[in-house]
Order: structure tokens, then sequence, then C-alpha cells
């Protein structure tokens, strides 16, 4: 006799909306996008902001900042802070869950899987 392999019911897709149940609609969409939208505008305004009163030279152009530097580099990569903390906002706020919802299923996050790519 042969053993015959089972198929999950439901695809990968399926299983990772099931997880957001009722909490799920257009509206919850919508307001989520205006929530992240606003947290990286506000948050990258802070980055330059905080930028410009270092004195790095962000105010006006030719003042001598050079976007190769490594400075330059942490400003821009600064302002990405401003994106998680808008999606962090609209899972907790809109979808009633976390970051890990963002995820998927059961997903984590670990140093591996970051390594690995």
């Amino acid at each position: 006799m042969t053993a015959t392999r089972e198929r999950p019911t439901a695809s990968p897709f399926a299983r990772y909306i099931a997880k957001a149940g009722p909490k799920r609609g257009f509206w919850r969409a919508a307001v989520g996008l205006v929530l992240i939208l606003a947290a990286w505008i506000g948050w990258t305004a802070l980055v330059l902001w905080g930028a410009m009163d270092a004195g790095i030279g962000l105010e006006r152009p030719g003042s001598g900042f050079d976007p190769g530097t490594p400075l330059a580099l942490a400003v821009v990569l600064a302002t990405f802070g401003g994106l998680w903390g808008g999606v962090w906002l609209a899972m907790r706020f809109c979808h009633g869950g976390g970051l890990g919802g963002v995820l998927g299923p059961g997903a984590r996050s670990t140093w591996a899987g970051l390594a690995l790519g």
C-alpha cells in the first residue's frame, strides 16, 4: 500500500489573511496607509531637522554636504525608521496586531534569517 501525502487545504495567501479575521477591510487599509505616510513624513522631517541643527549642512545647496559620506548615509537610512514606525502604528491601531502580522503566519524575524536574506 502506498502512502499518500495530503495537501494543505488552504493556500499560503489564505493562511496569511486568515490571521486578520474580521479585522480586515478597505477602510482599515486606507487609514493604515495614511498613518504610515504621516509617520514617515513626520519622522523624515524630524531627522532632517536634527541633521540641520547638528550642522551637517543640509540647509542650503552647496554648503558642503557630501552625499557620499557615511554620515549622509546614516541620515538617509534613519528616515526608514518612520516607515517601520508607521507600519507598527497601522498594525497596532487599525488591525489590532503587531509587526509579526506583516511577516506572515507564524513568521518570526531571526538573525539567521536576516543574514540569509
